[in-house]
């Protein structure tokens, strides 16, 4: 299961958002990690530390990070920068080696910002695709792209259900 605790600490609109240093969102992070984990022994969990796209009042991804121990995938929210090179570099540099995802997006990416981006895993989207003719053909396109995977074009997937299509970048 892909969790995603607290996302979008980064930004202030969260009770948890905006508590940098040792004693505040890493601290809480960590706690919820240790009671679900080492308490509870739940290990079925996907820890997926999902920050907001960096941008003016945003702080960066790092400021929040709770440390590679207890981060599986590192993921922004992307809204309003449009995919920008500067946020891709900055989550590549944090993940290392870790897979990076785009947790919630408003419009999907396409298939060239794929192309000059690859190393998304996945994506989410929030709320409806589509927001007319030109926003909906912009998630077909993806969709239907070469570069993405649908769920039920997995090899491993018997049962098919059209109403269901979560893309995967190759």
């Amino acid at each position: 299961m892909l969790w995603r605790p607290y996302h979008e600490m980064n930004g202030d609109w969260f009770w948890w958002g905006k508590k940098p240093g040792e004693n505040g969102y890493k601290k809480l992070y960590r706690m919820m990690f240790d009671r679900l984990v080492n308490f509870h022994g739940l290990n079925n969990l996907i820890w997926v530390y999902n920050c907001n796209e960096v941008k003016t009042n945003v702080d960066p991804y790092e400021t929040y990070y709770p440390g590679d121990e207890y981060v599986d995938i590192v993921a922004t929210d992307v809204y309003t920068e449009g995919f920008n090179d500067m946020n891709y570099e900055q989550i590549i540099e944090l993940a290392k080696n870790k897979p990076i995802a785009l947790g919630e997006v408003g419009t999907p990416p396409t298939p060239e910002i794929i192309q000059k981006q690859p190393r998304w895993t996945w994506f989410m989207n929030w709320g409806e695709p589509g927001g007319g003719p030109s926003g909906f053909q912009r998630f077909r396109s993806i969709y239907e792209s070469d570069l993405a995977i649908t769920y039920d074009k997995l090899p491993w997937v018997t049962i098919k259900n059209p109403k269901v299509h979560y893309p995967v970048f190759r």
